[in-house]
Parts: structure tokens; sequence; C-alpha cells
């Protein structure tokens, strides 16, 4: 499980709304190969189908997912603990 997550960024939505009009608004920036799960409240985990997807986006799309997340991060343990604060 853990080594899922290892291809996975977290990030607080700018403003609510639900999975799939999340996922089709970020797709329409150009960002793919990912999949949404909304872990609690606005905190979103983005699970990208690899680590060449991650770095991608990391690194070509970075300015995009600011459009529509606060604080975008790569996931790590301690991502769990803050989502549930």
């Amino acid at each position: 499980m853990f080594q899922l997550l290892e291809n996975c960024l977290v990030g607080k939505c700018r403003s609510f709304m639900n999975d799939r009009k999340l996922a089709a608004n970020i797709q329409g920036e150009g960002l793919e190969g990912f999949w949404n799960l909304r872990m609690a409240g606005d905190v979103v985990l983005l699970i990208f189908e690899s680590s060449d997807a991650l770095n991608r986006v990391q690194k070509d799309k970075g300015d995009a997912l600011e459009k529509w997340f606060y604080n975008v991060e790569t996931w790590t343990k301690e991502s769990m603990v803050e989502s549930r604060r």
C-alpha cells in the first residue's frame, strides 16, 4: 500500500467541488495519468500511474496544480495525520 502512495501528491482544494468535476478540470489543464481520492474535507490525494507521470507533473505542470490546490506536496505518512486535523 505505501509503495503505491509514493506516486502521490496531496493538496487542499481551493474551492469545494465533487471529485469528478475536479478531475475533469485538472485534466483540462493538460494533466493526465492520475486519479483523485478525497482524503478528508478539502484534502485530496492525487494518485499517479507511475513515478514518471508524477515527476512530469511536478516538473512541467506544477503551476497548473496551484490553480486548484493550496499546499501541493508529495504524500508522506505524516500527510495522513495532517488530513485528520
